[in-house]
């Protein structure tokens, strides 16, 4: 049962960014966490990597990072991001379009 919630908070998540519009636009890899989604992505020169975590007040913590062979670095923070703003938070912080 514990699978299958992470599965599902994951997926509502990659819907809630474009669904698989989102992943042919940015080349993104999704994986799966407990209640989180990290989203590995191509085309971006400040940041690669997303983390989107859903917090018990139902809003979301995203994370951008830069990551590479040699270190990991945070990038950007937003606390308390309602659903329909993920799109435009990771469009203002990457540069790249999440839908045709």
């Amino acid at each position: 049962m514990k699978t299958e919630n992470t599965n599902y908070v994951a997926k509502t998540i990659l819907h809630q960014l474009g669904g698989r519009k989102f992943s042919v636009m940015t080349g993104g890899k999704a994986y799966s966490l407990p209640n989180s989604l990290i989203v590995k992505f191509k085309g971006s020169r400040r940041c690669n990597t997303l983390v989107v975590k859903l917090l018990d007040n139902d809003t979301y913590k995203v994370q951008f990072f830069r990551v590479s062979k040699t270190s990991n670095k945070e990038v950007s923070l937003f606390d308390g991001v309602y659903w329909d703003q993920l799109q435009e938070i990771f469009t203002s912080e990457t540069g790249l379009d999440t839908t045709l």
